[in-house]
């Protein structure tokens, strides 16, 4: 179940980068990054209120997903017009694994959080239902 839970998750993160790659931006937005660094801490639902880390993950290219050791000591952030270099993120699942929250930020006013239901098809798999907004920057 957290397996896939985990993948539901980062897919939202790959969607969120390529919903800024696909954005018709002006020149002055600069340039959307096209990398992320995210991480699996407790649930939350307000922004960088959770704390502990337990797994993280690294997106390159849009899409390319690899587990990674959590970062421990932050460089400062290139940025680009209104974002950063690199979308920065995370997720939790609650405790009764009936939510999951989703937080990303891509410049330092640029960030959105979610509350996705967790749901279960006739056939047994796992989905995430519509997501409601928790918080916008």
């Amino acid at each position: 179940m957290l397996e896939r839970l985990t993948n539901l998750a980062l897919k939202q993160f790959v969607a969120a980068l390529c919903d800024n790659r696909d954005h018709e931006w002006s020149p002055s937005h600069g340039t959307p990054p096209s990398r992320a660094y995210i991480e699996r801490k407790e649930y939350a639902t307000e922004p960088w209120g959770a704390k502990t880390t337990i797994a993280a993950w690294s997106i390159e290219d849009y899409d390319s997903v690899s587990e990674i050791e959590p970062i421990t000591k932050w460089d400062k952030p290139i940025l680009s017009g209104m974002f950063f270099h690199c979308l920065v993120g995370y997720w939790g699942v609650s405790d009764d694994l009936k939510r999951i929250s989703i937080n990303w930020q891509t410049g330092p006013r640029f960030g959105r959080g979610f509350v996705h239901p967790v749901l279960v098809s006739p056939t047994g798999i796992l989905y995430l239902g519509d997501r409601r907004i928790t918080w916008v920057s």
